[in-house]
């Protein structure tokens, strides 16, 4: 049998995809690439060039250069834009630098997984970018957003990054404080239970048709299908809205589930 570049391409993907799943953070080998981001940061940002990712960076090749950019009174501390393959820093000099680094390393988990991706990744789809704005939305869009599996990979990243910062942490219980901060597992649980108590025939219900529309509408995306076709909104039965709900929420729980025993591993690895 004989291998295309393609067919070699999906199977170096699809082993990197089962090793960040089985250690749910990302090599720390790119922390040599953090230090250049920071380096370069600290010189009023600029261009990482391809050649030195490369040279850096295990996971994948590439063409693209890294850009760095410093951003003031920004809300948080680093950001990745796959779109510009860029990463925002913010300039606040009372910023730590093992914290920044920390962050930093986060958002290098998401921009190795989102380029690992064998079709164009696009940002996760928000309901308040389209003026869904109430209390009811935002639930739903922390929902999407904490649950998205990219994103429990990048806080797994941070947490390992964290406990090397503070190596007490690894003793102390992963909803303790600075844990909880870095991971959100306590409120992701939270989230479950409230999703959980949505009602049919209740305005609760809005919630679990938000969070199937998000997920319909980036599964579509992901496939290259047309997102006028994700469902939401449509009059459905009580029955079916049950399924749907009980459906996501196995997903959600799971997630979780193997969320937790990452990090209690990670933990354990790291007890001093």
């Amino acid at each position: 049998m004989e291998l295309g570049t393609n067919d070699l391409k999906m199977m170096i993907t699809e082993c990197v995809q089962r090793i960040l799943e089985y250690h749910g953070a990302i090599d720390d080998s790119l922390e040599k690439l953090a230090d250049v981001i920071i380096n370069t940061f600290e010189h009023g940002g600029g261009t990482i060039d391809p050649e030195t990712i490369n040279s850096i960076n295990p996971y994948f090749k590439t063409r693209q250069p890294l850009i760095v950019t410093p951003v003031r009174n920004a809300e948080y501390v680093a950001s990745y834009d796959i779109n510009t393959n860029e990463i925002e820093i913010n300039s606040n000099r009372n910023i730590l630098l093992p914290k920044m680094k920390e962050n930093i390393m986060h958002e290098l988990s998401h921009f190795v997984d989102l380029n690992m991706r064998t079709k164009p990744a696009d940002p996760a789809f928000k309901l308040s970018d389209y003026g869904e704005t109430d209390a009811l939305a935002n639930i739903a869009d922390d929902i999407i957003y904490l649950f998205s599996p990219t994103e429990i990979q990048a806080r797994l990243t941070q947490f390992k990054q964290l406990l090397k910062r503070m190596p007490n942490q690894s003793r102390k219980n992963l909803t303790e404080h600075f844990n909880e901060k870095c991971l959100r597992l306590e409120h992701m649980k939270d989230l479950i239970d409230i999703f959980n108590d949505c009602r049919y025939g209740y305005k609760s219900e809005e919630i679990v048709q938000m969070v199937a529309y998000s997920m319909s509408f980036s599964r579509i995306k992901r496939r290259g299908g047309n997102v006028d076709n994700a469902a939401w909104g449509e009059t459905i039965t009580e029955e079916e809205f049950n399924e749907q709900k009980e459906k996501i929420g196995r997903t959600l729980e799971k997630r979780l589930r193997n969320m937790w025993q990452k990090a209690s591993k990670l933990k354990f690895d790291a007890i001093v």
